[in-house]
Formats: structure tokens, C-alpha cells, sequence
């Protein structure tokens, strides 16, 4: 599975050993612009069921020698989002704002004079 800042999200095949995260990724379509490619989280089942996280850095190359680059059956990828995209919902949400309150003045002004 791969979740988070991807374009579709969802489940996929591994097909082989030599299946790996980048291949995972493009089947997804790709980082959204708010993928923070330095804290990308592999989780993994061991042998005895538990769980284990490893973090990618995108960033490093010595990431893609990394045995962890390579998939295994239930794996899980999880992209989180920059904090900038919180900040960006924000900033959108403001510029509404400042819109209809500008708007609102050239009305006032307008009906009144």
C-alpha cells in the first residue's frame, strides 16, 4: 500500500524482489507537491507479525542503495505532507477572506457616493 502525498494513493502488486519503492511510486503518479520527500516511511512485518518503521531521505542517494528500497509483500509507504501545505490551506482561506471583505468596500463606496 502506499498512502499520503502521492496522486492515487491505494494498493498495489509487488511483482518481484526487485520490485522497489520508486517503481511503487511511479505507479502511483507520482509525489504531489507537498511530499516531504526527506521523511518518507517504510513499515514493515517481521517474521513474528510485529511492525518496524524505517525512514527514507529521497533527498540522499544512499538512500536507493538502501536493502530497505526494495519491497516486500504488505509493506506500506507512507509520504506525509510538508508543513507547508497546512500553511497553505491557511493562506487560502485568508485570501477569501481579504476578497470579500475588499469586495465589500468597493460596494460600500460605490452605493454611497
Amino acid at each position: 500500500d502506499i498512502l499520503g502525498e502521492v496522486e492515487r494513493p491505494g494498493s498495489a502488486v509487488v511483482y518481484n524482489s526487485q520490485f522497489d519503492i520508486m517503481q511503487l511510486i511511479g505507479e502511483a503518479g507520482g509525489f504531489t507537491p507537498y511530499a516531504n520527500l526527506s521523511n518518507v516511511r517504510l513499515i514493515r512485518s517481521n517474521i513474528n507479525g510485529n511492525k518496524q518503521m524505517v525512514l527514507i531521505d529521497f533527498r540522499k542517494i544512499e538512500s536507493f542503495n538502501d536493502t530497505n528500497f526494495y519491497l516486500q509483500p504488505n509493506d506500506i509507504i507512507y509520504i506525509e505532507p510538508l508543513r507547508s501545505k497546512a500553511a497553505g490551506i491557511n493562506t487560502k482561506i485568508g485570501n477569501i477572506v481579504l476578497s470579500a471583505l475588499t469586495l465589500s468596500i468597493v460596494l460600500y463606496n460605490t452605493i454611497t457616493r
